[in-house]
């Protein structure tokens, strides 16, 4: 399970063990983007998220969407230049969609 903090002075995603539905333990920081918080062009902050069935965690944040692999070591970034609350994939995984500010972005993937 992963959790997204939207908090300017904690911007975190956690990462936390399912132990059985409605249940979890283990919390662990996946990732800080505290830090760049508040830097011209890295609107936004951690909020929706979605998971490749690859491993690769997509996650709306500051500047757009962070790619995650599975150690929480970001593998890529897309910036919109909007900040981004969400994002889904198409049934077959191969577009990307995000929604920021005023605008339903798409994308193709590899």
């Amino acid at each position: 399970l992963y959790v997204a903090v939207s908090d300017p002075e904690h911007a975190v995603w956690y990462r936390y063990d399912v132990v059985v539905p409605g249940t979890v333990k283990n919390r662990t920081l996946f990732f800080d983007v505290t830090g760049v918080v508040g830097i011209k062009g890295q609107q936004g902050l951690p909020d929706g998220m979605k998971m490749h069935s690859k491993g690769y965690l997509f996650a709306t944040g500051p500047g757009g969407v962070w790619v995650f692999n599975g150690k929480g070591v970001p593998i890529a970034r897309i910036f919109t230049g909007e900040a981004t609350s969400n994002c889904a994939f198409s049934k077959n995984e191969k577009t990307l969609f995000m929604t920021a500010d005023d605008y339903v972005l798409r994308m193709d993937l590899k």
